[in-house]
C-alpha cells in the first residue's frame, strides 16, 4: 500500500461518523483593508491574460472599510492570493466573493491547482459584464485533481469601460476528523525524557495509554494529559510521559480505548547514530565538482568569475536544493564536519567524517580572497536553472558562462567557522598550515569593525577558543574574555539573545559554552554558566507548548511574514542550534531533567513529534517528505528529489494571516521541502556533543 493510501487509512481509523471538519480560512486579507504598496497584502497582481489597474478603495466596500477595485482592464486582470497547501485528508473546498460592478466586463473567480509547479487543474465561475450591486459568487471544488498539493485563488475583470469591486473573499476545506499519535519515529535515550503526543481535530478527553514492545507485549500503561495548543491552530492534544521505559527495544504507544497505534521507535543508549550517519553522507551526494556515482557527473568546473576575471573556485557542496556555494553554509558544513570528525576519532565513520572535511577544507582555502585575505561571498547561478549539476555551465574555465563570484563584508561571511574548521582539521589532518590559515582569518575578523549580533560573536568565541586551546596563547585568551563580555551585554533581560534570521538561534548561547567548557576555571565562567542558566530558563519559558520547542516568539509559532514573494523557510535550523546550545551548555552546568527535555524535545520535533508526523531525516523513521524541493529531482532514478540524509527546512505558517502549521505533503515547496546545508550541520553538532 502506498504511503498516501496508509496516511488515509490511519485517518480513516479514527472517524466515527463522516460528519466534516472545517479548518479556519488560510485565505490572508480576503476584505482587503490592509495595502502594501500598491497591492493587498496576502495577493499579488495577476497579470499574465491581460492588463489593468487595481487600487484599494475606501468609499466602496460591502463591509469592514474597504474593497479592491479593478478597472482600465485589457483581457483578463486581477489579482492571485497566495499558493495554500491541500492534503490528503480534505475533501472538498469553497471559494467564496462578494462582487460589485459598474459597466464592467465580465468577472473571474478561479481555483487554479498545482502539482509542485506545474497547473493541473482550473476550475472557475464567470460572472456576466454590466452593472448590479454587490452579489456573492461561490465555488465549490469536490473533485481536486490527484496529487494537487497546492492551490491559488484568482479575482479577475475582464475587459470592459467600467469597474468591477472585490470584497470579503474566503475559502473554506472540509475535512474528515481525524486524530494521531505523534512519537519520535527514530528513538529515544536511555535515560532521558520520552514523551508522545496525541493530536486530533476534535476535542480529546484524557485516557490511557500503552506501551509496546516489539512482541506486543504491555511494558508500561499510564494516563494522558490536557496539552496546551499552539495560539490559532485548530488543533487539540494530550501528551503521554514514559520516561520511565528504559529497556533496549523496539516500542509502540497503544491508545485505549480506541485501540490507535503510533509509528514504531528505538529506545537505546544511542538511537541516532544512524542518523548520524546518513546526516554525514547528505554532505557526499552534495558534492559540487566531483563524479557521483548514481547520481551526477562532474559538474561547475568553470567556477567561477570575479568582476570579469577567472579564478578557480571548484569544489564545496551544493548550497541546498540548488547549485550554489555560499559563504554561510560552507564554512558552518566544514566547521561541523571536523568537529565531528574530532569526536569520533578510531570509530567506523571517523575516516569518512574525515574526507569530507579535507574536501571543505580544500574548496574554503579557494574561496578566501587573494587580495583581503578573507572569505568571497560564494558562487551564484549565472541564471535560474533547473536541471543536472553538469548541465548548467560547460565546464569549461574562462568563457561566458562562468558562474559569478559575490564578494561582502565580512560579517556576512563567516570567517569564524571557517577558521574553526581550520582549527579542529589541522591535527587531525597532520597540516600546520591549516592552524596557520586559521590564525590568518582570525587576525582579519578581530581587525574589522566588531560585529553587533549574537551569533557573529557567538562564532567569534568558538574560534578563540580553539586557538587558544591549540596554541596556549594569551591574545587568543584575552579576545575571547572580551568577546564574551560583548556577547553576554547584548543578552536580554529574559535571558535570551537578540535573533538576526531563521536558523541559527542557538549559536550566542553555544559560543559562551563552547568557552566555558574548555576553560572552566578561567574567571570568565562563573559569568558564563550564570548566562547560560538564564538563557535556558528563557527557552524553557518560550516552550510551554504541546511540542517543547521554543516558537519564533512569545506572540507567534513560525516566523511571519507580509508578502507572497518574501523569503519564508521552516525553522529546522533554529529547532537544532538550540538543541545544540542546550547539549554544550551541559558541559559546563548541570543537565537537568527540564534541559535535557529542551534538547529532546527539538529532536523529537524533527524526528516525527511535529504537526505532520513527517520524520525530516530523509530514510529514518517511518513518514518522510514523498518530494523535496531539489534539482537533483532532474538526475535518472530520483524524481523525487530525495538525498539521503537530508534535512527539509521544516514546518511553516499556513499563510500570512493564518498561524496554522504548513508542510507541503503533497509537492516541493520550497518553503517547507528544500534541504539546506544548516540543518545537517546544526544535527551533527548536536550528536558532537550528546554522543562525544
Amino acid at each position: 500500500m502506498d504511503r498516501l493510501k496508509m496516511i488515509c487509512f490511519a485517518y480513516a481509523l479514527t472517524v466515527l461518523a463522516l460528519a466534516q471538519w472545517v479548518w479556519a480560512d488560510p485565505i490572508s486579507n480576503g476584505s482587503f483593508e490592509r495595502m502594501k504598496d500598491d497591492t493587498p497584502v496576502g495577493w499579488k497582481g495577476y497579470d499574465q491574460l491581460g492588463l489593468g489597474h487595481l487600487e484599494q478603495d475606501l468609499t466602496i466596500y460591502r463591509s469592514g472599510s474597504a474593497s479592491l477595485r479593478l478597472s482600465q482592464i485589457l483581457g483578463i486582470y486581477g489579482i492571485g492570493s497566495e499558493k495554500l497547501p491541500f492534503y490528503p485528508w480534505e475533501k472538498s473546498i469553497t471559494v467564496s466573493s462578494w462582487v460589485k460592478a459598474s459597466q464592467a466586463g465580465r468577472f473571474h473567480l478561479w481555483l487554479i491547482w498545482f502539482n509542485h509547479e506545474n497547473v493541473v487543474k482550473i476550475k472557475r465561475i464567470l460572472v456576466d459584464g454590466g452593472t448590479y450591486d454587490w452579489k456573492q459568487i461561490v465555488l465549490t471544488d469536490t473533485q481536486p485533481p490527484q496529487g494537487a498539493g497546492r492551490y491559488q485563488v484568482i479575482c479577475a475583470g475582464e475587459s470592459g469601460a467600467g469597474s468591477v469591486w472585490v470584497d470579503d473573499v474566503a475559502v473554506n476545506i472540509a475535512s474528515y476528523p481525524r486524530t494521531d499519535i505523534l512519537v519520535n519515529q527514530i528513538g529515544y535515550r536511555i535515560g532521558w525524557p520520552k514523551t508522545f503526543l496525541v493530536q486530533s481535530t476534535q476535542p480529546l478527553s484524557t485516557g490511557t495509554f500503552e506501551i509496546l514492545s516489539s512482541t506486543g507485549n504491555i511494558v508500561r500503561t499510564g494516563s494522558t494529559v490536557p496539552a496546551s495548543t499552539p495560539r490559532g491552530w485548530s488543533y487539540y492534544y494530550l501528551r503521554g510521559d514514559f520516561s520511565s521505559v528504559d529497556t533496549e527495544g523496539t516500542y509502540r504507544v497503544r491508545l485505549q480505548p480506541s485501540g490507535l497505534i503510533s509509528y514504531s521507535f528505538r529506545i537505546s543508549a544511542n538511537p541516532y547514530a544512524k542518523a548520524e550517519d546518513l546526516a554525514r553522507q547528505f554532505f557526499y551526494y552534495q558534492r559540487c565538482g566531483a563524479k557521483i556515482t548514481g547520481w551526477h557527473s562532474y559538474c561547475h568546473l568553470d567556477d567561477g568569475n570575479l568582476d570579469g576575471t577567472h579564478i578557480p573556485i571548484i569544489g564545496g557542496w551544493h548550497d541546498a536544493g540548488d547549485y550554489i556555494k555560499t559563504a554561510y553554509g560552507e564554512p558552518l558544513s566544514f566547521f561541523a564536519l571536523s568537529r565531528l570528525a574530532s569526536q569520533r576519532v578510531g570509530m567506523s565513520t571517523y575516516q569518512k567524517l574525515l574526507d569530507e572535511s579535507k574536501w571543505g577544507a580544500v574548496f574554503l582555502t579557494q574561496l578566501i580572497d587573494p587580495s583581503t585575505g578573507r572569505l568571497l561571498f560564494g558562487i551564484y547561478n549565472r541564471q535560474y536553472f533547473w536541471g543536472r549539476p553538469e548541465d548548467e555551465t560547460d565546464g569549461i574555465p574562462g568563457n561566458g558562462d562562468d558562474r559569478e563570484i559575490l564578494t561582502a563584508p565580512i560579517w556576512s561571511t563567516d570567517n569564524q567557522l571557517a577558521a574553526a574548521g581550520f582549527a579542529i582539521l589541522s591535527p587531525l589532518a597532520a597540516r600546520t598550515d591549516y592552524l596557520d590559515r586559521a590564525r590568518s582569518l582570525w587576525q582579519r575578523v578581530c581587525s574589522a569593525e566588531p560585529p553587533v549580533d549574537a551569533q557573529n560573536l557567538g562564532r567569534l568565541v568558538i574560534l578563540d577558543t580553539l586557538l587558544y586551546a591549540q596554541t596556549g596563547e594569551v591574545k587568543y585568551r584575552d579576545q575571547a574574555q572580551t568577546h564574551v563580555n560583548e556577547l553576554i551585554a547584548l543578552q536580554n533581560s529574559d535571558g535570551s539573545f537578540p535573533r538576526y534570521n531563521l536558523t541559527d538561534r542557538g549559536v550566542g548561547a553555544a559560543g559562551l559554552a563552547y568557552w566555558a567548557a574548555s576553560n572552566p576555571t578561567d574567571s570568565s565562567t562563573p559569568m558564563i554558566r550564570k548566562s547560560l542558566r538564564r538563557y535556558l530558563r528563557s527557552v524553557t519559558s518560550l516552550n510551554r507548548n504541546a511540542f517543547g520547542v521554543q516558537p519564533y516568539d512569545s506572540s507567534t509559532f513560525f516566523f511571519p511574514y507580509d508578502g507572497i514573494d518574501a523569503w519564508k523557510v521552516g525553522e529546522n535550523s533554529d529547532y537544532l542550534s538550540v538543541a545544540w546550545a542546550a547539549a554544550l551548555a551541559g558541559k559546563s552546568i548541570k543537565l537537568t531533567a527540564a534541559y535535557k527535555s529542551i534538547i529532546q524535545n527539538h529532536l523529537d520535533w524533527i524526528m516525527g513529534k511535529n504537526p505532520f508526523g513527517v520524520c525530516m531525516i530523509q530514510g529514518m523513521g517511518s513518514y518522510n517528505p514523498q518530494f523535496y524541493h531539489h534539482r537533483y529531482d532532474k538526475l535518472p532514478g530520483h524524481s523525487n528529489g530525495a538525498v539521503p540524509g537530508a534535512i527539509p527546512n521544516g514546518l511553516t505558517r499556513e499563510s500570512i494571516d493564518s498561524p496554522e502549521p504548513r508542510f507541503d505533503i503533497l509537492g516541493n515547496s520550497y518553503e517547507t521541502n528544500e534541504p539546506w546545508l544548516p540543518h545537517n550541520c546544526f544535527f551533527l553538532l548536536t550528536m558532537s556533543e550528546l554522543f562525544p
